[in-house]
């Protein structure tokens, strides 16, 4: 399997139309340029928003409740890789690529740009921009980056 080790912003900018190429200034990252929000049960809730939207809901008798407060929710809010398993959806970040026969543990960890090849077994950390070939057992507290 080829994969891309561009980061983020520069895969992005090679595959945008032309004339709306994304722009990426040197040493920035994704991360600095996404706003951290809200990921709650009623979606994504800007900050500024965040205390007025929990009022309303208590007012209608209802909970909003907040997932995390972070740049990217977890990835199985929005697709589900087939073939895979995945302990505790929390630990894996929307951004990551995650190959069928995967299995990522309870204290297993997918960062955004970060994933897996498949099948194997993800008990540690595997960090931003990291790719884990076929066939690999990262044990837990192991760490890749």
């Amino acid at each position: 399997t080829d994969v891309d080790s561009r980061g983020v912003p520069q895969a992005a900018s090679a595959v945008a139309p032309p004339g709306q190429a994304a722009r990426s200034e040197p040493g920035r990252h994704l991360p600095h340029l996404l706003p951290n929000v809200a990921w709650t049960s009623q979606g994504a809730v800007d900050l500024v928003e965040l205390a007025e939207r929990q009022l309303e809901a208590r007012l209608k008798g209802e909970l909003l409740e907040v997932f995390s407060v972070d740049k990217f929710p977890k990835m199985t809010d929005y697709v589900v890789p087939s073939g895979v398993r995945i302990a505790d959806s929390a630990r894996v970040r929307l951004g990551a690529y995650i190959g069928e026969g995967t299995t990522v543990m309870h204290e297993g960890f997918v960062n955004f740009n970060g994933g897996t090849e498949g099948p194997g077994m993800i008990e540690g950390r595997v960090s931003a921009g990291v790719f884990v070939g076929k066939g690999s057992d990262l044990g837990g507290g192991c760490s890749t980056h």
